[in-house]
């Protein structure tokens, strides 16, 4: 019962008839302030049971809900951890204002499919579901809730019946450990620095403002939606940078140089108001976000650089090598044949080796390859051409890489940097080390149990030294390396 991110075409059916120019009019409807109590993270315990005849099993359900698309939509996502595995689902909530009811639909990678209407009452509510198999059988389920009256805790019970045989198929009882809707996401287009469109999410309100630049260069799921607990008590804002994600794709190859990524750091500044900022960066993010600092010292803050990319050709060179020695001769060949199918085989063909070419590569990447399924965010999200464009960006940051060396600018630097790697990356860690190296305010910290994807494998010794160097001190393990 593995489940899968799937991108829901559907939405569509349930918004008002409105022409696109005249969406920015639309106001969600008030019925769906009932889904509000789920907006936030939620970790709910217990036993489930997958059909009459299977064993009851302990369960581990965390979920994670936010408003999409203007606030019409509540997304859910979940992973459910039981009988050894880690399951992904992604469920849409609504409210249908033709047929007066809530309802939500979800998917899984296994040919899943289901629909549901909600009823609510005080305090508790129940949910009618339909699931299809994709053996095509149907099991028809119903979900009581309880919630406490201060809406933090819930208990549910979901009922199932499939070929007149009935059971249990699950009993948890949960808490929410954040509130989503205090913190509030915004989502929306800002203008870049040569006119491009750069979709953004911000979250939260509070004191300092933090900007996110992810990997890649590819998308915001690089960290972007893994990083969310940072928006509970500060302001966070990330962008999909130019040619990736959500944001427009760029054809010119001139505007898709490395200077302009760092140009549109400015733009998000400008857009939004900001004197100065926190500004965090991951791999070739880091290096944005360095870049950045050079031209505006007086705009940052504070800087973070997690598992900056090489800050040289040469030590770039070197992670070239350690990586196709990890994957094996097989493996990198296939990887290469991938990217190559990907820029010009059929659309059809594009996603699916999307996936395959992150889990053979991304291997390298994270201690355990099952981390990667626990991901809210999807690198393969979008469409082919969206998949096509990022992987185009990337190559020709590659091709202006042939020769670089940014430690010159490291070295004028003198901001506070906090560098976090994990301290079982597999990407060389005297590269790493070189960025606090040169610098005269930096410090590095390794973070146990984590690789290059520190902010998923991390847990809470991440996100606890990024807060406390966001609060304006130095996490008590981090090192000195400039001499």
């Amino acid at each position: 019962m593995t489940r899968i991110v799937i991108l829901i075409f559907v939405l569509s059916a349930c918004l008002p008839s409105l022409a696109w120019g005249q969406m920015p009019t639309a106001v969600p409807p008030p019925e769906l302030k009932q889904w509000d109590f789920w907006l936030g993270d939620w970790t709910m315990t217990g036993t489930a049971k997958d059909s009459a005849t299977e064993p009851e099993y302990n369960l581990v359900w965390k979920m994670n809900c936010r408003r999409i698309l203007g606030g019409f939509f509540v997304e859910a996502h979940s992973t459910w951890a039981g009988k050894g595995r880690v399951v992904n689902v992604l469920e849409v909530l609504y409210y249908d204002p033709v047929r007066k009811i809530h309802a939500y639909s979800g998917f899984d990678s296994g040919g899943t499919t289901w629909v549901a209407t909600v009823k609510f009452g005080d305090g508790t509510f129940t949910e009618t579901e339909t699931d299809t198999g994709p053996d095509g059988k149907i099991t028809t389920v119903r979900n009581t809730w309880t919630l406490s009256p201060d809406r933090m805790s819930i208990s549910g019970r979901q009922e199932a019946e499939q070929d007149g045989v009935r059971w249990t198929s699950f009993t948890v009882k949960g808490t929410k450990t954040y509130s989503g809707s205090a913190q509030g996401t915004e989502e929306g287009y800002l203008t870049g620095s040569d006119g491009n469109r750069l979709f953004y999410r911000k979250l939260g309100s509070g004191e300092p403002t933090l900007v996110y630049l992810h990997g890649g260069p590819i998308n915001m799921n690089d960290g972007g939606y893994e990083i969310d607990r940072l928006g509970r008590e500060h302001t966070l804002i990330m962008i999909d940078q130019r040619s990736g994600g959500r944001s427009e794709l760029v054809q010119d190859k001139e505007r898709l140089v490395y200077s302009r990524y760092v140009e549109d750091v400015e733009a998000v500044r400008v857009h939004f108001g900001l004197q100065k900022m926190l500004l965090a960066g991951q791999s070739f993010g880091a290096r944005v976000a360095a870049s950045y600092a050079y031209k505006h010292p007086d705009r940052v803050e504070r800087l973070m650089l997690w598992s900056p990319g090489p800050p040289t050709s040469t030590f770039a060179t070197a992670r070239g090598i350690a990586t196709n020695q990890f994957l094996g001769e097989a493996n990198a060949k296939r990887v290469d044949e991938i990217w190559s199918r990907m820029a010009s085989g059929p659309d059809s063909e594009v996603v699916p080796l999307c996936r395959e070419w992150l889990r053979i590569y991304f291997r390298f990447y994270v201690v355990d390859p099952d981390a990667l399924s626990r991901m809210k965010g999807d690198y393969c999200a979008g469409t082919p051409a969206t998949i096509r464009h990022q992987n185009r960006a990337m190559d020709i940051i590659d091709e202006g890489d042939a020769v670089y060396d940014i430690r010159p600018e490291l070295r004028t630097l003198h901001i506070p940097t906090l560098v976090i790697e994990g301290a079982e990356t597999r990407v060389p860690l005297d590269a790493t080390e070189e960025w606090a190296r040169v610098m005269s305010d930096a410090r590095l910290i390794l973070i146990p149990g984590a690789s290059h994807l520190v902010w998923l494998e991390g847990g809470d010794a991440f996100f606890e030294a990024v807060e406390q160097f966001m609060a304006g001190d130095w996490p008590k393990t981090a090192r000195i390396l400039h001499q």
